[in-house]
């Protein structure tokens, strides 16, 4: 019985290590844990205290291996407002490029792929007063670009090993229109535009937090964190009765890959807003 006993109990361990070391399992390590995180940074989001809800579909509703199977959600309140200077609550709701199951990491890292440098959710601003739009009620382009770069950079890149101080970033808005109706909601501001900015390919490091999330890259790049070319577009919405500004994003170097996600992902959210 002492010897079955030490076999079952080996075979626990090496289980143990191959889901945590084989790289087709990186993925299930990775929802395993960002899952109870991102339940854990909602406790006091802004959706708790706002009735503001927002349901952004995964990688798994498309039925292929294009995104992360989770939307995951990061509660950046206190960073922004240090960085911006100004008293803001910042929620974020960010999907990923799906794994590679054979290299162990997200396509996000392959320079090759559509799918590199890509990311799709929503951003929630709340105080402000309309931030993110001018009087007018239409998106403010500088303003809300500013949110792209604090999540690119001081929230992804910076972990990575990039000073912000010393990345780039370069918008150009390229087309507006006015979608009636978005994610079941009525009147929106759309803002097309393309970007230059800074890459996430680079050397692995011995360990980042966001290795968890995203794996560990897989190929050394001729150069880290060279800029890249992307497509941007921005879909937004001021609850202005609860002072929060809403901001769907797409962020991808395929074109394609951006108006499929739009279609099939990003615009069969669903926003609730709770008296």
């Amino acid at each position: 019985m002492k010897k079955r006993g030490r076999r079952i109990g080996a075979g626990i361990l090496i289980g143990a290590l191959l889901f945590f070391l084989l790289p087709p399992f990186q993925t299930l390590r990775s929802m395993a844990i960002m899952a109870p995180y991102s339940a854990y940074c909602k406790r006091d989001s802004i959706e708790s205290h706002t009735g503001i809800k927002v349901s952004i579909p995964g990688g798994m509703e498309t039925g292929e291996r294009d995104w992360y199977p989770l939307t995951l959600f990061y509660d950046a309140g206190e960073e922004f407002s240090s960085y911006i200077g100004r008293d803001l609550r910042l929620n974020i709701y960010y999907n990923f490029p799906a794994y590679d199951l054979w290299a162990g990491c997200s396509f996000l890292y392959d320079e090759q792929s559509p799918y590199y440098n890509s990311f799709y959710g929503a951003y929630l601003v709340e105080g402000g007063e309309g931030f993110g739009f001018d009087e007018t009620g239409e998106i403010d382009t500088e303003e809300a670009a500013r949110v792209i770069w604090f999540d690119l950079f001081r929230l992804v890149l910076d972990d990575f090993g990039l000073d912000p101080e010393d990345g780039v970033f370069e918008w150009e808005e390229t087309a507006r229109s006015a979608p009636e109706h978005y994610a079941s909601v009525e009147d929106w501001r759309r803002v097309d535009g393309t970007l230059r900015v800074s890459g996430v390919a680079h050397e692995a490091r011995d360990f980042c937090r966001s290795y968890l999330q995203y794996g560990k890259p897989a190929e050394t790049p001729e150069e880290d964190f060279a800029p890249t070319r992307l497509y941007g577009r921005l879909i937004g919405h001021y609850f202005a009765e609860k002072d929060v500004s809403l901001f769907f994003y797409i962020l991808s170097g395929d074109l394609s890959v951006l108006e499929s996600c739009d279609r099939r992902l990003l615009s069969q959210s669903r926003v609730i807003c709770a008296n």
